[in-house]
């Protein structure tokens, strides 16, 4: 797990690994913990392998679901493996933070 840490202890977390499966559990890569409490904005993004965007989201709450679509819509999903991500956090004081690293998708 990478993290970003702030003035008096504010942390943002992101898993190393997600398993959208639909049970319920790491269903979506997304920093933690939520809500992100001490951030005035953020940015998430996933790139494939390539190196192209395949999910970008400014909203905390909203993680990626491994589809292509992230409607979660069966036949869309991406295949398991590793995958880069880039996020960057505004604090409440101005201060921008930025974290990236890999995550695996696994089923």
């Amino acid at each position: 797990t990478d993290y970003i840490t702030v003035e008096d202890a504010v942390h943002i977390y992101m898993p190393a690994a997600f398993s959208p499966n639909t049970d319920g559990e790491n269903d979506f890569l997304k920093p933690l913990p939520q809500p992100l409490n001490g951030f005035k904005s953020i940015e998430l993004k996933i790139y494939n392998r390539w190196g192209h965007i395949i999910f970008e989201s400014a909203n905390p709450a909203t993680g990626w679901n491994g589809t292509k679509d992230n409607s979660g819509a069966s036949g869309d999903n991406y295949d398991v493996g590793t995958y880069l991500y880039t996020l960057s956090a505004l604090d409440n004081s101005g201060t921008v933070h930025n974290l990236s690293g890999a995550v695996t998708l696994v089923r």
